[in-house]
């Protein structure tokens, strides 16, 4: 198991008291005297959860592991934010708001910092029509949520 082999690997128990599952999460830089912080990782296939096939050549890699291309995690948390925010269970309500807009925030400003293009004529080059007009009607939600970050979702081409 990646959590033998790696120490910045660790699981912890799911907040959903039901589940019989713990969550996989990865250790994430930080500075002396900042909170110690982590991600959940998720082990995705498509289809499942409206992730859409990636093609090969937009599979980067992080240690020797595949990871997900920056639009479509953008897209999934998105997807989360947005589905979270009609979601009856408090404890899925309050991660939406704590976890999820930060997460979108900081994954926003990585995504510009690196150059990246999320106009839909670039996205529209290699992901499916229905995934990307879906994204783009939540990034133009999020935008008009938290007006704030306008000048982010306009400098990677949103809006």
């Amino acid at each position: 198991m990646v959590t033998e082999s790696d120490s910045d690997f660790y699981l912890i128990t799911s907040k959903d008291v039901h589940a019989k599952h713990k969550a996989l999460c990865y250790k994430l830089p930080h500075q002396s005297g900042e909170r110690k912080r982590g991600c959940e990782v998720h082990v995705l296939l498509p289809d499942v959860l409206n992730i859409p096939e990636v093609p090969k050549d937009h599979i980067e890699t992080l240690r020797k592991l595949p990871v997900m291309p920056l639009p479509v995690l953008m897209f999934l948390k998105l997807q989360t934010w947005s589905d979270r925010r009609v979601c009856v269970q408090s404890y899925m309500k309050s991660k939406q708001h704590d976890d999820d807009v930060k997460d979108i925030r900081e994954l926003l400003f990585t995504i510009r910092g690196r150059g990246g293009d999320l106009s839909t004529k670039a996205l529209l080059e290699w992901l499916p029509l229905t995934a990307v007009y879906a994204a783009l009607g939540r990034m133009t939600e999020f935008a008009s949520a938290f007006p704030d970050t306008e000048t982010n979702w306009r400098v990677v081409g949103v809006m």
